[in-house]
């Protein structure tokens, strides 16, 4: 049955896109300047599927995969989402303000360096 937990779904999805937004609007720009960020991306993308949660639950000890896995805001976002889903709560709620001020750091730092390199868009093209 939901619980209350679900209600806050909204808001760990809205950082999410916030993060993803931000992270990509940077990578884009990245890649319309200096085309070897394909390929570098997609090792980065793959490596980050192991170390947020997504494939396997982060550990509970103190080794240190748990550590790289707790460093990646997106195993606090992971984990929030399941936690809403699974548990009707919020996993880390602390871990989640600052992840999600991380995100709109994030958005807002990918805004502005791309209104910022819009104009050089067309000569790269």
């Amino acid at each position: 049955r939901p619980g209350a937990g679900l209600l806050l779904l909204p808001v760990v999805i809205g950082s999410l896109a916030a993060l993803t937004a931000g992270l990509g609007m940077i990578v884009a720009m990245g890649q319309l300047f200096y085309r070897d960020v394909k390929p570098v991306l997609s090792v980065v993308l793959q490596l980050g599927l192991f170390v947020s949660g997504v494939v396997f639950p982060v550990p509970l000890d103190d080794s240190w995969i748990a550590r790289l896995m707790r460093a990646n805001p997106l195993t606090v976002l992971v984990e929030a989402h399941r936690s809403c889903m699974v548990e009707g709560r919020m996993a880390a709620p602390s871990a989640f303000v600052v992840v999600s001020a991380f995100s709109a750091g994030a958005l807002l730092m990918g805004w502005l360096a791309f209104r910022k390199a819009a104009h050089r868009f067309a000569e790269c093209i």
